[in-house]
């Protein structure tokens, strides 16, 4: 099941390919909490295909019928919550501290380990309806294991496109999240910030300045080699989904 996971948020994290494998794993996504509930008709006209679409959908991922499929999804999101809570349990970041305080300068690293911005994010996060992801795939890699945390608690974190013929527009209760180390996707793209802003989103941006400044700043340190710079991204998003795993669940 962590690999049907996986082949979900792979479909929705390319939404250059808005295909019927990207409608059905986003219906899958946006409806799973309610699965138990829900007929296999039902289930089908939410994610707008029919039920030999949806069928197949599942026989693909070895799944030949919807009823063992839910009982799996369901059963999947339990063991994964229990996941999380032994991976907060068994983190050992006094080790990192001591990797990060050897590599950044005093105020970076007083910065980083600053618990206010945890908590801002967590507050943005708790009080949207989904995460949007934009920018940066490589950096968006960085949080395929974010999403299926976040998804288990009850947040859908999904990638936007950065070309206008597949942006859709963030609505007023989504967070945004803009990835860019130094905001050239905003420079290649003029009206993507418009477009971002335009129905007043909360927003985060990770880099390595504040580039957008009515947007909340996390960020990473110019200088550094890529592995730091990875480490730093890497503790940004543990923190958040650590933190808020124990502040609202």
């Amino acid at each position: 099941m962590n690999c049907f996971f996986n082949a979900l948020f792979m479909f929705i994290n390319n939404p250059e390919v808005r295909d019927i494998n990207y409608q059905i794993a986003l219906g899958l996504l946006e409806n799973g909490h309610e699965l138990d509930y829900l007929t296999i008709n039902e289930l089908a006209e939410r994610c707008f295909v029919s039920t030999s679409s949806l069928n197949r959908f599942f026989r693909i991922y070895g799944y030949k019928k919807y009823m063992i499929f839910k009982a799996l999804f369901s059963s999947h999101m339990r063991i994964r919550y229990v996941q999380i809570q032994n991976r907060i349990n068994d983190k050992d970041y006094e080790m990192l501290h001591k990797v990060f305080s050897s590599i950044l300068k005093s105020e970076d690293y007083e910065r980083l380990l600053d618990m206010s911005w945890v908590k801002e994010v967590c507050e943005m996060i708790h009080n949207s309806k989904r995460i949007i992801l934009i920018g940066s795939d490589e950096m968006a890699s960085y949080f395929t294991r974010m999403q299926t945390d976040f998804y288990v608690m009850g947040k859908l974190v999904m990638k936007d496109s950065i070309y206008k013929t597949n942006f859709f527009t963030p609505e007023k209760d989504d967070c945004v999240i803009l990835l860019s180390m130094e905001g050239r996707i905003v420079d290649l793209n003029p009206w993507l910030l418009d477009k971002m802003k335009e129905n007043d989103p909360k927003m985060i941006t990770i880099g390595h300045y504040d580039y957008l400044q009515d947007a909340y700043g996390l960020t990473i340190p110019q200088g550094l080699d890529e592995v730091f710079e990875n480490m730093i991204l890497d503790y940004y998003i543990q923190k958040i989904t650590y933190y808020y795993a124990e502040k609202y669940l």
